[in-house]
């Protein structure tokens, strides 16, 4: 696969969750990811729905890459098998390099760890740093919670405009990726370090 193939991006939990759908979701956009052509940028984790979205994409022949920060790998073992690993000194440099090397981002449900990389890249598309697609797999209205928190915000006036804007929502794999898919064939992704200039 060439080397200028688009990369999808995944943020999810290093923890399964206790719905099975969880997994299944994984596996199916794992699955997706590779059967489109696309690579699979993701937190190098062996584990939860990490592992799942990642031997999925590989049993569907996508190039993974993983990303991790070093002190991380005792207590989350990276994915081994990946194509290719890049440790970094902190998780401040990973999203960094997931941002840099992804195309479009894609949610599955995943704890505060996942949150933190949803904000980074929404706040990032927010300051026009990027305008790659971002898409949140609302599973089982998982995430209808952080909906209306990101609603409230907006509503007592701490934020400008409508932030739901800044990401797209889906029911499961197949819409995420249908999404992912018109976004990029759209233009909407365009480099990391396009950033806004005043």
């Amino acid at each position: 696969m060439k080397k200028n193939t688009p990369a999808v991006c995944v943020f999810c939990g290093s923890l399964p969750g206790k719905n099975p759908k969880y997994t299944e979701t994984a596996r199916r956009l794992g699955t997706l990811i590779g059967e489109q052509g696309y690579r699979l940028v993701f937190g190098a984790g062996a584990v939860g729905l990490m592992g799942e979205v990642a031997r999925a994409a590989q049993a569907a022949h996508a190039p993974v890459t993983g990303i991790i920060p070093r002190f991380l790998r005792s207590h989350e073992p990276p994915l081994e098998t990946a194509e290719k690993l890049i440790f970094t000194t902190h998780m401040q440099e990973r999203k960094q390099r997931m941002l840099h090397l992804a195309d479009a981002f894609v949610l599955l449900p995943g704890g505060i760890g996942t949150l933190d990389e949803f904000f980074e890249v929404v706040v990032e598309g927010q300051l026009h740093v990027h305008k790659k697609p971002i898409v949140l797999i609302n599973q089982d209205n998982f995430y209808v919670p952080l909906i209306k928190l990101l609603d409230h915000i907006v509503a007592e006036g701490f934020a400008h405009g409508n932030i739901n804007a800044l990401y797209h929502l889906a029911t499961d794999a197949d819409e995420a990726m249908d999404i992912v898919s018109t976004a990029l064939s759209a233009g909407e992704a365009s480099a990391a370090e396009d950033i806004l200039q005043d």
